[in-house]
């Protein structure tokens, strides 16, 4: 994926890309395409145009990025070569690729393009161009390129969609390499999904599970939410929670007292159903750690996260300073009735009625 240059500072030709038919890897695609697959119906319809004519072009790069897009596995298998169309001169992370793909278009490019830079290839791409428009704005066009992607396995074609709709940014990543955050939204969407209004705060609580994990991760002592449970763990989970509200140890208050009270609220629905699925899988020493944890909840969560957190809203409330209306205002508001007073006064007068007319 990095860019490699010769000993004079040059470019160095060592893209090989992967056959679509045969899977092998070669520098020359066309090529070899020409001489190895040209029997192949798609490698005769492009080799049927002329030479140097820009339909022959597009469609060799069409094959060729198929061909790395059918290699995808790697992804999955956390090793391997990725290609993308444009290589980078630093070390770059694999998750801020991604390929050119459309949910219900018949042709896709496939090539694989930073995140940021997608939005700019989308606009451009002959192929993307001839199944309509884009979708305006760059995060757009990552979730539809997102939903595109193949499903993984054990997650639901329609919590799939709704995790696609998110940012796709590290916290999306972490969410989508969890399977206690992926169960937590299978639960939350089998009870709220049906109204499509609940489908912002399903993303929501997944996304606030998913930066606490993320927060974790990067400190190094939980790797995955099913870590969260174990009670040994209840200390880091307890300053992983206070980092990400903004625990003050000084003032001993929250900067996001609402976070903490939710995450509390998550994290106890987890540990509900990883004790569910270690009971039905049989795996008694998850489910005792499970309801361990949950004892250990009870006990010093309060102490630690809710207490905080309560006084914390408690003293924003009475701390708000009250305000009083300016005098002109209250002026204006007095004239303003006197006036109309006169007017309804005159005109029930003028037009009287057995209701409001004089006796």
């Amino acid at each position: 994926m990095r860019l490699s240059k010769t000993s004079d500072g040059k470019r160095a030709v060592t893209n090989k890309h992967f056959c679509l038919f045969c899977g092998k890897a070669y520098s020359k695609m066309a090529r070899y395409l020409e001489q190895m697959h040209q029997k192949e119906t798609e490698v005769a319809r492009a080799l049927a145009f002329p030479k140097l004519s820009k339909m022959r072009r597009m469609q060799l790069d069409l094959l060729r990025k198929r061909g790395n897009h059918a290699h995808i596995e790697v992804m999955s298998a956390g090793k391997g070569i990725l290609l993308p169309c444009k290589k980078s001169s630093e070390l770059v992370n694999a998750n801020d690729f991604m390929h050119c793909l459309q949910v219900k278009a018949v042709l896709h490019c496939h090539g694989l393009f930073k995140r940021k830079f997608l939005w700019k290839h989308m606009s451009r791409c002959n192929l993307a161009r001839k199944c309509g428009p884009p979708p305006p704005g760059k995060t757009r066009i990552q979730a539809l390129c997102a939903y595109a992607q193949p499903v993984p396995e054990g997650v639901s074609q329609r919590l799939w969609k709704l995790i696609s709709a998110m940012t796709q940014d590290d916290i999306t990543d972490t969410i989508k390499g969890d399977r206690c955050v992926i169960k937590m939204g299978e639960h939350l969407y089998s009870k709220l999904g049906s109204d499509s209004t609940k489908h912002q705060y399903i993303r929501q609580k997944m996304r606030e599970v998913g930066r606490l994990l993320l927060h974790s991760k990067n400190e190094g002592h939980l790797k995955t939410m099913s870590d969260f449970v174990i009670p040994a763990n209840f200390p880091h989970v307890i300053r992983a929670v206070q980092h990400v509200s903004g625990f003050n140890a000084e003032k001993h208050n929250l900067r996001i007292p609402s976070l903490a009270l939710k995450l509390g609220h998550s994290l106890k629905k987890i540990a509900n159903i990883i004790e569910c699925d270690a009971m039905i899988s049989g795996q008694k020493e998850t489910a005792q750690h499970a309801r361990h944890f949950k004892q250990v909840y009870d006990t010093k969560w309060n102490e630690y996260i809710s207490s905080p957190a309560l006084r914390t809203l408690t003293e924003a409330k009475y701390n708000a300073p009250q305000l009083l209306p300016f005098t002109d205002d209250v002026r204006k508001l007095h004239m303003y009735l006197d006036d109309n007073q006169k007017k309804m006064v005159a005109s029930f007068l003028q037009y009287p009625t057995t209701r409001t007319g004089p006796a």
